[in-house]
């Protein structure tokens, strides 16, 4: 008989743990904004799912359905990319700008930044329209001219969602500097809890009032958010199309982000496009196999990347290296402590956790076995891509971009010629595994990079 954990026991570990976060530099205040940020996450992702629920309850596998998310692919593209970079752009500048000279300062570097967005935002719009009835054969080869029709159609309501949404994660990146965390998180619900809200009131919807809702949703988002800055202090209706040396480097650093995620992007395409080559079926149950750990890893790079980068970026604005080193070593550690019983908790259950969510119907125990085996090799990442993400957001707070366009290169270089490789002798898990190894390569040359560049700075200011 198992005997019960006493409880002095469990609240010693508890107070063990919270002494090791309290005694990290703003360890507090990091982990209520993971927790804050978290929250949030979970509660987006829920009224997401929710909405799917609904469009999949009206509209099925309907070639309107069809359409929409053509529609959608280049504008989602476009936001994905473009505002995945804001965060490491924004918040160093404007925190140092804070700091080192003033309120007014940071204000004219937002506004300035934020001319820079809108210019850009409005300039992709515009060459997207211009090119999109050009590439949608391409992207829907399968469609009739009426389905090419309506996705057209489709894709002048959603374009604009590019302004919009782009606008709405410059405005979040700023609010994340002045750490308001929990409405940043919490806003991207608008848009599915309006959708959904649609769906449920009018039963015969049409797909264009559902694409025009999904604009309407990232118009509210937007508004919040800018309500939210000027209650602060900072009116984004003050734009300032000026240019002066810190907006250069705030665009340099930006432009550097984008490279490098575009490249990161390019690992998956090649991911699958070698899965492709292992024969019929191999590229889904490569995808089937990166859902779990994908979600997990997801919420780490949401919650702990936001959570630490406003932080990070004080350290460094005044310059209290010591701080950042203990905050970055103790915060790496603890990951490393957390994530290394779950990747072997997902790994050693893989095979029931496939089974419970995937094998039914045309998925049979021999793709649960395929699956899982993958599953279990791609679980070896999670450690390793983890524990990079504060490393990532301190090298970003140091205004060092280029070091992640570096390792960009590096990642794909490593995942080509170790997906060529391993797929040879073990098919989709060679993959899975190459993928592993690439997140560890990556956590390696970050961390040597980042010791180094910290040397540097810190010798700097001896």
């Amino acid at each position: 008989m198992n005997e019960p954990i006493p409880r002095w026991t469990v609240g010693t570990a508890r107070q063990r743990a919270w002494r090791a976060i309290a005694d990290i530099p703003s360890g507090a205040q990091i982990l209520r904004a993971t927790i804050l940020v978290a929250r949030g996450f979970v509660i987006v992702t829920s009224t997401g799912a929710l909405r799917e629920l609904l469009i999949a309850r009206q509209f099925g596998t309907s070639d309107a359905i069809d359409a929409y998310l053509i529609a959608l692919v280049l504008p989602l593209f476009c936001v994905t990319v473009f505002a995945g970079s804001f965060d490491a752009a924004v918040v160093p500048s404007f925190i140092a700008a804070l700091q080192n000279r003033g309120r007014e300062a940071a204000h004219a570097l937002f506004a300035q930044f934020l001319a820079f967005t809108i210019l850009l935002l409005v300039g992709s719009a515009v060459i997207l329209t211009a090119i999109f009835p050009l590439v949608v054969h391409h992207l829907a080869s399968s469609f009739g001219p009426a389905k090419i029709e309506l996705t057209l159609r489709l894709f002048h309501i959603v374009v604009a969602v590019i302004v919009v949404g782009g606008i709405a994660s410059v405005l979040s990146a700023t609010l994340n500097a002045l750490e308001s965390f929990s409405l940043v998180s919490l806003t991207p619900a608008l848009t599915p809890l309006l959708m959904s809200a649609l769906l449920l009131a009018r039963r015969g919807l049409t797909i264009e009032q559902l694409a025009a809702m999904y604009l309407v949703g990232a118009a509210c988002e937007a508004a919040v958010l800018a309500t939210a800055l000027w209650r602060r202090g900072l009116a984004p209706v003050r734009i300032r199309f000026t240019v002066t040396d810190e907006t250069r480097g705030m665009i340099r650093q930006y432009a550097t982000m984008v490279i490098g995620s575009l490249l990161m992007m390019l690992t998956v395409v090649v991911d699958q496009t070698m899965a492709a080559m292992l024969g019929a079926g191999a590229p889904a149950s490569l995808n089937y196999a990166a859902k779990v750990v994908g979600f997990g890893t997801g919420i780490a790079s949401v919650t702990v990347g936001t959570a630490v980068m406003p932080y990070f970026s004080r350290m460094v604005a005044a310059a209290r290296w010591g701080e950042l080193r203990h905050s970055l070593r103790s915060i790496v550690l603890l990951i490393v402590s957390i994530t290394i019983p779950i990747a072997a908790i997902l790994a050693f259950f893989s095979v029931p956790i496939v089974r419970l969510l995937f094998e039914r119907g045309a998925f049979g125990p021999r793709d649960t076995l395929i699956v899982a085996r993958a599953q279990q090799l791609l679980c070896l990442q999670i450690p390793f891509f983890a524990a990079s993400i504060p490393i990532v957001r301190a090298i970003s707070a140091l205004r060092a971009n280029q070091i992640l366009a570096m390792a960009a290169i590096l990642n794909l270089t490593v995942n080509c010629t170790f997906n060529y490789v391993l797929m040879k002798r073990m098919g989709v898990a060679g993959i899975a595994l190459s993928t592993s190894i690439v997140y560890a390569v990556s956590f390696t040359f970050l961390i040597i990079m980042l010791a180094r560049l910290l040397a540097v700075r810190a010798g700097q200011y001896e």
